[in-house]
């Protein structure tokens, strides 16, 4: 494994924009570390899609990207992604620390009163986690939410589209059942996006688990703490994006990402 002892350049990946979350949350914290994202817009979501496809698809992907950018630590910004194959990628990519976005379904159950939690994830997530569920179920009321179309309503609004709060409210209460949560965990980087309308359509919920802090104190133990002195950034390694195909909106996100630090886009061809 490299020294990274002093780490600067970081590697964001996500199959969309919902690990923006992750970077907005981690620009305020370290803003002098070098960022890479990289969304795999062509096959958004992943959450319905085959592990083997996804597996495949991520390794190709850092092993196209590692080609033309540097970085040292890789965040999978994905829950779907992390679930799936941060073990095979952490043997494949040995040189790299691989940080990656779980579900945190042990904090939930400390912080629920009532012992009812809605966890808000994909399908492929879902599946990974009912095991753990399952060893709480008998004390807990654990609800396993999924919804692809509420995935991709976020992707646009993300985008910078009008989304109406009482479609966003519909959709969520058309997957939730009687039992109120006093705790819900956002098991998909999406949804940080709407946590104020979810707080909005399950007013009685107290506590939103959201695993941005874990990673931000997961990669606090690899960056040099120099990073957050604004002259030590590294001018000449600007922020960059990489995305995997381009449609007619390319423009308004290019002028997007240019507003939240990422001065250049490239896309790459998988």
């Amino acid at each position: 494994m490299k020294n990274i002892n002093f780490s600067q350049k970081i590697l964001i990946l996500d199959s969309g924009l919902g690990g923006l979350s992750v970077y907005k949350y981690l620009v305020r914290k370290l803003p002098n570390l070098s960022y890479t994202y990289v969304f795999d817009n062509e096959f958004f979501p992943y959450g319905n899609r085959k592990e083997s496809f996804i597996i495949k698809r991520v390794i190709r992907l850092i092993d196209q990207i590692q080609r033309d950018r540097e970085f040292e630590i890789i965040i999978l910004a994905c829950n779907t992604v992390s679930v799936v194959s941060i073990n095979i990628l952490k043997d494949i990519f040995s040189d790299y620390i691989i940080l990656g976005s779980v579900p945190e379904i042990d904090v939930a159950i400390q912080f629920t009163k009532n012992k009812v939690i809605y966890v808000l994830a994909t399908k492929r997530t879902i599946e990974y986690i009912r095991n753990k569920v399952s060893f709480y179920s008998k004390e807990f009321k654990i609800h396993l939410v999924s919804s692809s179309k509420l995935v991709r309503m976020i992707e646009e609004k993300i985008r910078g589209k009008i989304i109406l709060k009482n479609k966003i409210y519909s959709i969520l209460k058309n997957l939730s059942n009687h039992q109120i949560p006093d705790t819900i965990v956002l098991g998909c980087t999406h949804y940080s996006f709407i946590s104020k309308e979810i707080k909005e359509a399950f007013p009685k919920c107290i506590n939103l688990i959201d695993s941005k802090k874990n990673i931000y104190d997961d990669l606090t133990n690899y960056v040099d703490k120099r990073s957050k002195k604004k002259e030590y950034y590294d001018k000449y390694h600007e922020n960059m994006v990489f995305f995997t195909k381009s449609d007619y909106k390319m423009k308004e996100l290019s002028d997007f990402f240019k507003r939240i630090g990422f001065l250049k886009m490239k896309k790459i061809t998988i």
